[in-house]
């Protein structure tokens, strides 16, 4: 892949390598290459020059609220507590499903089913499916995507979270945090781990009305029993770190009764709320029904995207893509890179004295 000349002009002992050789040996990597090997090399050429004490010493976690309130975090952490971590995430993130050919067109409805599928509309899938799993890890789940066989059924347990409700504005925000949508507080007054305080005319907090919000250990018994310990929305498999949804709201005088509850998981809980799907009781099961009053039906064939558009769009957009466009000269084999960091960064040699 390399020009075995490029290498052999540079000299073993160098105290600092030469610029021109550097140049010449990264252009020739670039051109024959691929942008992994080339990033591959920048990531050995950094490992080399960082010392360990230098990588504990930057390690960090900070975050801010973000103008739309929601959370932004930036993690900085050695390469084996990092492993670490995104092993334990990644062991949480469902698997893909096989990728058919041809690619079919995009189903009836999948719209809707794109709201209903866990994770739900997102920029990208595989990061949202990511910060779902980190949530789990937070929240308690672990060893699989629905938090794990020794995992609660029902999600129970103190409060972790604190909303502050105004009567004067009708307002929600968590505390020392920002202001949350109305449907977002209303979602969360369902959780067994959010403790609700209102904040009267006079600035005074009190805990919020009736003190049966939540449902009690016998009627989660019984919930799990009536349910069969899993989702009750279409489709959904999980079993684990369930919520305990009020059918009648409860701040709209719904009573924490039997009758009233649903198993649901934490990703429909909020599909539920956000997006305003309502539910109800049929002969001896529940019925989901979409904002449009249209019942929620099973799940069918995989969502997926259809490649006829993609190629339609790129050569609407006047992209010039062909089947060599991003075809390296690479011949396929392994790249080594440390010769190609001797030449780059040297090692150096003690200098007789």
């Amino acid at each position: 892949m390399l020009d075995p000349a490029v290498l052999d002009t540079v000299v073993p002992d160098t105290v600092v390598p030469d610029p021109a050789v550097a140049d010449r040996v990264l252009l020739n990597l670039a051109l024959s290459g691929t942008a992994s090997h080339v990033e591959t090399v920048v990531r050995a050429v950094r490992r080399r020059q960082a010392a360990p004490t230098d990588t504990a010493a930057r390690r960090s976690l900070s975050w801010r609220w973000a103008d739309d309130g929601s959370l932004v975090l930036r993690g900085r952490f050695t390469p084996d507590e990092g492993t670490a971590l995104i092993a334990a995430v990644e062991a949480l993130v469902p698997p893909r499903g096989p990728v058919r050919h041809p690619v079919p067109a995009a189903p009836e409805g999948w719209r809707e089913r794109a709201v209903e599928e866990e994770p739900g509309p997102a920029e990208d899938r595989v990061a949202a499916r990511r910060a779902n799993a980190l949530l789990a890890l937070v929240i308690g789940g672990a060893g699989a995507p629905d938090g794990g066989t020794n995992a609660p059924v029902v999600a129970r347990g103190r409060a972790q979270v604190v909303v502050h409700l105004d009567v004067t504005t009708g307002t929600a925000r968590i505390n020392d945090g920002p202001e949350l949508p109305p449907t977002t507080a209303e979602r969360l007054a369902c959780d067994a781990r959010v403790q609700l305080l209102l904040d009267d005319r006079e600035n005074n907090r009190l805990y919020l009305g009736r003190s049966r919000r939540l449902a009690t250990p016998a009627q989660i018994a019984a919930l799990v029993a009536r349910d069969g310990a899993r989702c009750q929305f279409p489709g959904c498999t999980h079993t684990r770190h369930l919520h305990a949804h009020h059918v009648r709201p409860w701040w709209r005088g719904g009573p924490t009764d039997i009758d009233n509850l649903i198993l649901i998981c934490g990703f429909h809980h909020r599909v539920i709320h956000d997006h305003h799907y309502r539910i109800r009781r049929l002969r001896g099961r529940w019925e989901i029904l979409r904002p449009d009053g249209t019942p929620v039906a099973a799940t069918g064939a995989p969502l997926t995207g259809n490649v006829e558009r993609l190629i339609e769009s790129a050569i609407q957009g006047g992209l010039a893509i062909t089947r060599d466009s991003l075809t390296p000269t690479w011949g396929g084999e392994r790249l080594d890179p440390e010769p190609i960091i001797d030449a780059l960064l040297p090692y150096r040699t003690k200098v007789p004295t």
